[in-house]
């Protein structure tokens, strides 16, 4: 019985890391709040993933780099990995739908899941774009994050500065895995039953 005990507390105590993870800044270096969010396929067990740069306006096109006609083109990526990447007020991507890629859908992924994810990223839509990359950690550094709309990080020499050198780490969330919850119920249930059924059995041997 003990033993039983323990087990269904080893599984309910247990971490399960979950698919979300979520953007904590270290160095802000007196920007933002800076704030993001990943949404990963559970099935992906990480590595490179390129989301081609697919055009969807042909002036664009043109002054962005896609050559390849024609230029009106679903920007749906409905088997991406990356499901949705949020960061700042600018950027809310979801690579599946093609929601929030005006112009282009530009992603590139080379990550290393785990509890704090690393590697590089790069996305573009057309308005904003975001690269980033970690060195031998888990740290963070923003290479270059602007908009159409400025920069989130002042003027420097007077052009935009592109955030460069801001740091921070994706940590993952910690949430029940998928089916967790729904494979513990009989097991919670059973415990209950040997539970009562051992307090009755010892209620009778006291009669």
């Amino acid at each position: 019985m003990k033993a039983f005990l323990c087990a269904v507390l080893f599984a309910l105590c247990a971490p399960a890391w979950g698919a979300v993870y979520v953007w904590q800044t270290i160095d802000g270096l007196g920007f933002g709040p800076f704030t993001g969010q990943i949404e990963i396929d559970d099935a992906w067990g990480g590595g490179e993933y390129i989301n081609a740069p697919i055009c969807s306006h042909e002036q664009w096109a043109q002054v962005g780099g896609c050559t390849e006609p024609p230029y009106d083109t679903d920007l749906r990526a409905p088997d991406s990995p990356i499901i949705r990447l949020v960061f700042g007020p600018r950027l809310d991507l979801r690579f599946r739908t093609g929601e929030g890629f005006p112009y282009v859908a530009i992603g590139e992924f080379s990550l290393l899941l785990g509890a704090a994810m690393t590697g590089s990223l790069y996305v573009n839509n057309g308005e904003t774009d975001l690269k980033m990359t970690t060195g031998g950690s888990d740290v963070w550094e923003i290479v270059d994050y602007a908009s159409d709309a400025g920069s989130f990080c002042g003027y420097i020499d007077g052009g935009w500065n592109r955030c460069e050198g801001v740091t921070g780490r994706w940590v993952a969330q910690q949430v029940p895995a998928p089916g967790t919850l729904s494979l513990l119920a009989p097991l919670l249930y059973l415990t209950a039953r040997t539970t009562r059924s051992a307090r009755r059995a010892r209620t009778a041997s006291r009669a």
